[in-house]
């Protein structure tokens, strides 16, 4: 089964009624018809599709907040963020967080925010966060109406480890690559974990209740509310 097939299935899945594709099955089995066989291309092809779609209903990405945090990390550079359809798809599809988005455009506008700005009209670019294995393309839109510089996100990806292949465009696009600096933490996606979404004054109550603030966890605190406190 080809993935385009597959991700039919999915959009068709979700747009069932609450019975859903349970159901479906229950009714398949009552009918006297057997389940794939295990290890065929149809069982493999109906684990990975349920997967795809446990990663969409998890989901937690927040993309009007998402690009409006984006848009205020580029504003010394004139630059406004957009996202595609296929981008916010392909997002949920590899189960990208807000902070992986989050982490890898702050250190592209660290590294890279005058180049990105200085970008011609219909420019492809590759933004790669060389530590948390995520990569965005995108491409430039020109100015827009607000004589802002648009940059619009097309496409994501995240490996789960280094051994899996790399992110690879049909376009001949240039890379902006970063990696872990020092003030990176440890254990990415912590505050996450324990805190939920985050906010300014949820992480300053988080730190200020700490009593050993030289955890992985304090210094997580104290790092968000150094990039997006001040």
């Amino acid at each position: 089964m080809k993935k385009s097939e597959i991700r039919e299935i999915i959009k068709e899945v979700l747009k069932e009624e609450p019975k859903g594709l349970w159901a479906n099955i229950n009714a398949k089995h009552k009918r006297g018809e057997k389940p794939a066989r295990k290890g065929s291309k149809a069982f493999k092809a109906a684990v990975k599709a349920g997967k795809e779609i446990l990663a969409m209903k998890e989901s937690t990405v927040d993309f009007n907040s998402l690009e409006r945090e984006l848009d205020d990390m580029f504003s010394k550079y004139d630059v406004d963020i957009s996202f595609t359809k296929h981008f916010k798809e392909r997002v949920l599809e590899r189960g990208l967080t807000e902070e992986d988005i989050i982490e890898l455009v702050h250190k592209i506008v660290d590294s890279y925010g005058e180049k990105v700005a200085d970008l011609p009209k219909d420019q492809n670019v590759v933004f790669s966060d060389l530590a948390r294995l995520v990569d965005i393309a995108a491409v430039s839109g020109g100015f827009g109406a607000d004589y802002l510089k648009d940059i619009i996100f097309k496409t994501a990806y995240k490996r789960l480890d280094p051994s899996e292949p790399k992110f690879r465009t049909n376009t001949t696009a240039p890379v902006l690559a970063v990696k872990e600096g020092i003030d990176d933490p440890v254990q990415p996606g912590i505050l996450k974990d324990r805190l939920g979404k985050l906010t300014c004054t949820k992480v300053r109550t988080a730190h200020s209740a700490l009593e050993d603030k030289g955890t992985h966890y304090g210094k997580a605190l104290q790092r968000y509310l150094n990039y997006h406190c001040k």
